[in-house]
Order: structure tokens, then sequence, then C-alpha cells
């Protein structure tokens, strides 16, 4: 009867997590009890990332052409000769001439290019947050990895220890002849089968902490590993929090301001079908001085078959520019969707395996007071802790995936180790 409760109570746990309705956290709980690293450490870890550094070092790159583009190459020229003549019957001259020019932009240019390198700048800026968002999701995502492998360490260390004594007391009744050897042998192929468990799980988290200390060697890992768990939140907090992933995108604003740059850069070739007249002024100095003037000189480029393709050229990049922000933003809105949907499923799942952990701990806890008094046959005993030993393990794994999708959507929010930052 005792086995047949437990047995019932194992087989009804998924339906009931199917049927009941997931009751969502109502009290929101500091970021640091998520089981998270330091904010601190957090920081320097991704101010020291290479892809973090390397977008700071392209924003200073971007205020570089900026300036360039603002002072523009017209810069002033100067060309000059020296003629030492001689005249048949007279004598020897000497002469020269120099002539200075400076290139001139026409109405409208000066203004685009001063725009165009602001444009620049704003998304390498926002390009360079994006950066930081991204090293974010891979840190915490690691994170959660190293976590959730360290928990099944100590979910199979705990079979190991539970199959130690179910095959310990198998042995006692097997000399006191109250239990056959095939029953022994059964209770040792379950305790090395914890034990392979355990040496899996063991490299797994071997092979996350190496993972994590490569990518982030500033970070250092604590020695009293936490728990996975994720921080508690309402229905309410957690689809404004989606909502803040599509009105605060650094992507976004990054592929806005890159649309911006290529309309203004379509309207600058389109100018530029006007070339830049130049201006300046020339002396000179003949037959030794005899001969002396100075004057003004003008240069007017004329346009070739060039610059109509080069028009249509800046056009289609725009054209393509406005499309990479239509793409962006659909990514946003699925990314943004896509979050809050694994948030919400991770709680669900979550709490639908901890009531399938209470069940199991508790049809093993019968099970084995009933072994003792005799009524429950080994088998159904190991059957039942291998059960327990699976329900743990799914238990583990929805902890760490509920934790790991709340902080991704916190994160891609900009509520957490990559907040919003002003780029204006």
């Amino acid at each position: 009867m005792t086995l047949r409760f437990a047995l019932l109570l194992c087989v009804a746990t998924p339906a009931l997590a199917q049927t009941a309705a997931p009751a969502m956290p109502t009290q929101v709980i500091d970021p640091a009890d998520a089981a998270l690293p330091p904010l601190a450490a957090v920081s320097d870890a991704l101010d020291n990332s290479p892809s973090v550094r390397e977008a700071a070092a392209r924003v200073d790159a971007a205020r570089g052409h900026a300036g360039v583009l603002s002072a523009g190459p017209h810069e002033f020229t100067a060309t000059g000769s020296y003629v030492r003549r001689r005249v048949t019957n007279e004598t020897t001259y000497n002469e020269f001439d120099v002539t200075v020019l400076k290139p001139f932009r026409l109405p409208g240019k000066a203004s685009l290019d001063r725009a165009v390198g602001g444009y620049e700048i704003k998304a390498a800026r926002n390009m360079f947050a994006d950066a930081r968002h991204q090293a974010a999701l891979t840190l915490s995502g690691q994170w959660f990895d190293w976590l959730a492998a360290h928990e099944r360490v100590a979910i199979a260390q705990r079979a190991i220890d539970v199959q130690q004594r179910i095959s310990a007391g198998i042995a006692l009744q097997v000399r006191y002849k109250d239990a056959s050897r095939l029953d022994a042998d059964r209770a040792t192929l379950e305790l090395e089968t914890a034990r392979s468990e355990l040496a899996d799980a063991s490299g797994a988290e071997a092979a996350a902490a190496a993972m994590l200390r490569a990518s982030y060697p500033t970070l250092d890992l604590p020695t009293e590993i936490p728990t996975p768990q994720p921080i508690h939140a309402t229905p309410a907090q957690l689809a404004g929090w989606r909502d803040d992933i599509l009105g605060d995108s650094h992507e976004i604003r990054a592929a806005e301001a890159t649309a911006q740059q290529y309309h203004a850069l379509a309207e600058r070739a389109r100018l530029e079908r006007h070339a830049d007249p130049s201006v300046g002024g020339r002396a000179f100095s003949e037959r030794g001085g005899l001969e002396v003037g100075v004057g003004v000189v003008g240069v007017v480029p004329f346009g070739g078959r060039f610059r109509k393709p080069a028009v249509d050229q800046a056009i289609g990049e725009a054209g393509a520019a406005d499309q990479a922000l239509a793409r962006v933003r659909r990514e946003i809105l699925a990314t943004a969707d896509t979050d809050l949907v694994q948030a919400r499923t991770g709680y669900a799942l979550l709490e639908s395996a901890q009531r399938a952990v209470t069940a199991a701990r508790a049809a093993m806890a019968k099970l084995e007071d009933g072994r003792k008094l005799g009524g429950v046959d080994l088998s159904a005993l190991l059957y039942a802790q291998r059960q327990l030993r699976d329900a743990e393990k799914i238990e583990a794994e929805a902890r760490a995936r509920a934790a790991r999708a709340v902080a991704k959507l916190r994160i891609d929010a900009h509520r957490l180790w990559a907040p919003a930052e002003a780029d204006d």
C-alpha cells in the first residue's frame, strides 16, 4: 500500500504542475540577493573586456574623424618657381613667382560635414554602450552556467551519501541473511552510477569555472559558491522591464544615428556635384625686378563623370541604413518579447519542479520507512532514489534557468549591470 501511494505521488506531480496556476512572487528583493557577483567586480570585469575596450577606442576614433570632417581638407597650398634667365646681348636675370591658393567649401557643405561627424560619434558611443551590454549578457550566462554546474555536483554528492547509506544497510542485511547478494550488487550499481554522475558534474563545473576565468580574468570566483535563485518580481514588473528594452535600446539609437549619418552623406554627395573653388594670390618678379606684379588667382574644377554615380552610391547606402534600422527595431522587439516569455516560463517551470521534488522526497521517506519494516522491495527503494535525484536535477536546472532568464531581462532593460547612459 505504501509503495502504491508513493508511486501515485510521483505520477500525479506532473499533472498538478500543469493544472496549478503559477503564483508569481510579489516582493522585490535587492539584486545582491540573486546570487550575482558584487557590482564593483562586475563593472571592473566589463570595463576590462576586450570588446568593450575596442568599442571605447572606436569612440575616440569617431571623435578624431569628426574633427577631420569639421576642419576639412581645404588647406593653403603654395607653389613657386625660381628661374635664372640669360638674354643674348643683354645680361642674366633672376626671376621668380609665388602662388598661394586656399580652397573653400561651398555653402552648406561645412555644416553637413559637422553633422556627419556628430552622428558618427553618437553611433560610436551607443555601440560602446551596447558592447558593454553584450559583455554583461555573456558574463551573466557564464556565471549561471557555473552555478548550475556546481548545483549538479551538490546533487550528485547527496545521491552518493544516500546510496552509501543504502548499500551499508544492504550489506548488513546480507550479513544476517536478510538480503541476497543480488540486492547488494544492485545497490552497488546505483552507488557507482551516482559516482559517475559526480565525476561528470565536477568536470562540467571545472570547465565552466575555466571559461569564466578566461573570459573575465579580473573577476574573482567565490570559494563559497552561491545557489542560483531568481529574484522575486511581479508580472507587472516583468512587463515593465520588457517595455524598458524597447524604450531604451542602444542598438536602436546606434542604428538611428548611422541612418542619419548616411542621409547626411547623401546630401553631402549631392552638393559635391558642384566642385569647391580655390582662391588665392600670385606675385612675380621678372627681368631681375624690372617687371614685378601681384594678382588674384581663381581655380574652379569642372565636375567629371564620377560625381553623379557617387551621389547614386550615397543614396543607396542611405536606403540600406534605413532598412538596417528597421531590422534592428524588429530584432529588439523580438528580444523584448522573448525575454518576457522566458522569464514567465522560468518562474512557472521552477514552481512545478519544486513541487516535484517535494513529492519525490516524501515518497522516498515513506519507502525508506517501509524498507526498514520489511514491507518494501529494494528495487522500489532504488527506483524512488533515482526519481528523487532526477527531480532534484530538474529543479536545479529550472532554478538556474529562471535566474538566468530574469537576469537577462533586467540586463536588456538596463536595470542590471548595464544601466542606460546619456549619449547626447
